[in-house]
């Protein structure tokens, strides 16, 4: 009886949280596209790419120009690349964050992070 009343009560959890729960993305919408610096209402993570753009290209900040930024709900911790690696585990959970399209140094980047913008990753190049 007790098993019998834990699995009704585990079978109404679930469903309630699949209702009721936690909508996959809890960042605000952005989705900008501009062609010159910062406005400064970009959220962290947008500022967190230039910030790293510009460190791996040995820059100032104001050299890279921020092309796009589109806010992204990732399948996982890994932004969707296939990763396989011993070094990153990618876990399937749905990942709020971004993806960042700059000009460095007359290179287009593609960066995908995080919504805190502690986790980014370059996408693609030229």
């Amino acid at each position: 009886m007790i098993i019998l009343a834990i699995l009704i009560l585990t079978g109404v959890g679930m469903i309630a949280f699949f209702l009721f729960g936690p909508k996959a993305s809890s960042i605000p919408a952005f989705n900008k596209t501009q062609t010159g610096g910062l406005t400064g209402s970009e959220p962290k993570a947008v500022t967190a790419v230039i910030s790293y753009a510009a460190s791996q290209f040995k820059i100032s900040e104001d050299k890279v120009k921020m092309v796009s930024a589109e806010k992204k709900d990732w399948p996982d911790t890994c932004f969707g690349f296939p990763i396989k690696s011993e070094d990153k585990k990618c876990e399937k959970v749905v990942t709020p964050g971004f993806e960042v399209k700059v000009i460095v140094d007359g290179h287009n980047l593609t960066y995908r992070t995080n919504a805190e913008g502690n986790d980014i990753m370059v996408a693609k190049g030229n």
